[in-house]
């Protein structure tokens, strides 16, 4: 709980994994004793927060550490729609569904959303967002030295880094200490499990640059401009021209129908679905770009002609984007520019 106040989801603005620490979130509030119902009910405040100010028209639909194609494309299908709806209006299914997860919060006694929050997520002003979530893995050695090998161990591997150079030392001892040799998602680590290589590892790793680095999901800086009329939200200067995994580097949201974002394509980093088969043709990014925005402007610039890394599959020489003409009041294609028009707006 202290670490979640401190610094945030890993995850950031995940419509999907949100619905999973909601989940046991309502069941510490309801079950927990008195100290940790009052600390869930902090972070339940905090993550329901950060939903309320990314919201458009009940759609959380920007910048995410993690998110799959069809949350990406099809706002009306993301996993934490019915909790939006639950909470804060903007009604697009029926009735709740209580064989998800999320039935934990429609049932949850003890919690009472803040009108605050409320009154967030309902805004109609036009406004900027500025959050900062997570950790750099130059932080990591700052944590072993504060907090200890098990501590700064687990919040490696919360952020998923495994194989970078920072972190690889600190993930052989843990693979050995819990021995995790057939553990399906550890368990190719058991090519670099030799002692006596421990000190030279960051390097090895650093110059052989695997592509499982990109896994890692690392602080961010997201800024996103909100409308009655659309919203736009960026993941700024995320690392760019690194391996990248499922991050969602940016996207505007038009309406529930109209999604537009860009990605380089990339080839899964493992064959078995321990990774999802990720990244994917829309899935997050192969390589990660150079993205800024300020207000209604967003810029994304690609470089993919990096050095390959190691077990990289062949590497896609283009990028592409989500711009769905046939959603559109009107569309049209010229050169490498799209335009389309819908009721109040203009996007080009």
């Amino acid at each position: 709980m202290k670490h979640r106040f401190e610094h945030g989801f890993i995850e950031w603005h995940s419509n999907t994994y949100y619905e999973e620490d909601i989940a046991p979130l309502a069941l510490l509030i309801d079950f927990g004793d008195e100290e940790i119902k009052s600390k869930s009910t902090i972070i339940m405040d905090l993550i329901l927060a950060d939903m309320a100010m990314h919201l458009y028209k009940g759609l959380f639909s920007v910048t995410s550490g993690r998110c799959y194609e069809v949350q990406k494309r099809e706002p009306l299908t993301q996993d934490v729609l019915e909790i939006n709806e639950f909470l804060f209006g903007n009604r697009y299914t029926r009735e709740l569904v209580y064989s998800r997860i999320s039935a934990n919060l429609f049932l949850c006694k003890n919690y009472q959303l803040p009108k605050v929050i409320f009154e967030i997520a309902n805004d109609t002003e036009p406004g900027v967002i500025k959050t900062s979530m997570g950790h750099d893995l130059e932080e990591l050695e700052q944590f072993r030295a504060e907090k200890g090998e098990e501590t700064a161990g687990y919040i490696q591997w919360a952020m998923e880094s495994f194989t970078n150079p920072q972190a690889i030392r600190e993930t052989m001892r843990m693979f050995r200490a819990y021995n995790m040799k057939a553990n399906d998602f550890m368990k190719d680590l058991k090519m670099l499990d030799i002692k006596s290589l421990d000190f030279l590892l960051p390097f090895i790793t650093k110059i052989l640059n695997p592509v499982s680095n990109g896994v890692a999901i690392q602080k961010v800086n997201s800024y996103t401009y909100r409308t009655t009329n659309y919203i736009l939200s960026t993941a700024q200067n995320y690392y760019p021209g690194t391996f990248g995994d499922q991050h969602h580097i940016w996207q505007a949201t038009l309406n529930e129908d109209i999604s537009i974002f860009t990605t380089h394509p990339g080839a899964p980093i493992f064959d078995d679905n321990a990774r999802n088969f990720s990244p994917s043709y829309w899935v997050g990014n192969g390589i990660l770009p150079h993205s800024a925005q300020f207000e209604n402007v967003h810029m994304s610039i690609y470089k993919v002609d990096q050095r390959k890394g190691f077990m990289e599959r062949q590497r896609i020489e283009f990028t592409h984007a989500h711009f769905p003409i046939d959603r559109f009041e009107q569309a049209h294609l010229e050169g490498k520019y799209a335009f389309g028009t819908n009721e109040a707006f203009m996007l080009h």
